[in-house]
């Protein structure tokens, strides 16, 4: 039994292509052109219903990332066609607690658009994307606690938004620039 479903940053129409993608494609398809047939076929798709995706220039993309942080508290995630964002909000003055904010976004037909509303839920009843990103907040929070915490050192790799947002902020101030932390000797 097949229990995924679309989730976080994608979309029914990007689920359901994904569901034909061992049919429509040979099992030797390079990974750059079942990623290509994935979303071109999407967007085919999508179109034919009165989804239209902006065309963003692959450049563009790479130069501006797909991963933006809004200081202070703010993370968008996004594609040509949805976005996930998160807003972390003050608990009064615990520091161990906030109020986490979650919203997905999705192009819809004119006029067809859902009508939502903020809700409280638990965090077991968010999707397993979110969970992850829960687990791992909790985890990261217990490790800055540490009495050996040096300082936060992002993935480059993973990471490279906050890091892009310390370095803008810094430039923005005139102060604070990430430094590499020297070695424990």
């Amino acid at each position: 039994m097949n229990r995924m479903r679309p989730n976080t940053n994608t979309t029914k129409t990007l689920y359901e292509v994904a569901q034909t993608l061992p049919e429509a494609l040979p099992e030797d398809t390079a990974p750059g052109d079942v990623i290509k047939y994935w979303l071109e076929t999407a967007r085919e798709i999508d179109a034919t219903r009165g989804v239209h995706w902006p065309v963003v220039d692959s450049e563009h993309t790479g130069k501006s990332g797909t991963s933006w942080q809004i200081f202070p508290n703010q993370q968008i995630g996004h594609a040509v066609n949805n976005m996930l964002c998160y807003h972390a909000r003050p608990f009064g003055y615990d520091p161990d607690k906030c109020y986490f904010e979650v919203a997905v976004y999705e192009l819809f037909p004119i006029g067809e658009a859902p009508q939502t509303e903020w809700t409280y839920a638990e965090p077991d009843a968010f999707p397993h994307v979110l969970r992850q990103d829960f687990s791992n907040m909790a985890a990261v929070q217990q490790g800055m606690k540490n009495i050996g915490f040096r300082g936060n050192i992002p993935n480059p790799k993973n990471e490279g938004a906050v890091t892009s947002l310390h370095r803008n902020l810094a430039r923005y101030m005139g102060t604070g620039a990430p430094e590499l932390l020297k070695p424990i000797t």
